[in-house]
């Protein structure tokens, strides 16, 4: 074969890789805006979704009563609470104790234990620096 018969063979070849290449190309990229318009389109639906069931209220169950179901009432009575049970409180079984600022000190376990003496005491300890002494009485 001569170089003049060559040449336009390789040129036609050339033309269709070149219009293969192009449709492969444009069939690559509308199938991308396709998929990336399908994923915009679910993202909204799933918004839209998501709106509408926290808009919506919560369907309560009503049971239609029918004619053999009687309605069913229930009645309470409240009484007051009888005198001796009613717990009361006066200024004066509160004590009242004045201190002064200089007789402020720091106590340890057994000290504070021995304020109260003859009494069932408890040191509860809630925290590694906080304690509650219960005093437990007749």
């Amino acid at each position: 074969m001569k170089d003049q018969e060559l040449m336009p063979l390789l040129f036609v070849d050339a033309a269709e890789f070149r219009d293969e290449l192009l449709a492969t190309t444009l069939r690559s990229v509308r199938r991308r805006r396709r998929v990336r318009r399908l994923g915009q389109g679910l993202a909204i639906a799933a918004l839209f979704a998501t709106v509408l069931w926290w808009s919506v209220p919560p369907r309560s169950t009503v049971i239609a009563p029918s004619a053999s179901t009687t309605p069913m009432v229930k009645v309470v009575y409240t009484q007051p609470l009888p005198p001796d049970r009613i717990v009361t409180s006066s200024q004066a079984s509160v004590a009242i104790v004045p201190t002064d600022s200089a007789t402020l000190a720091f106590v340890g376990d057994e000290e504070l234990l021995d304020l109260v003496p003859g009494e069932t005491k408890l040191l509860v300890w809630h925290a590694p620096h906080q304690a509650e002494l219960v005093i437990l009485g007749p």
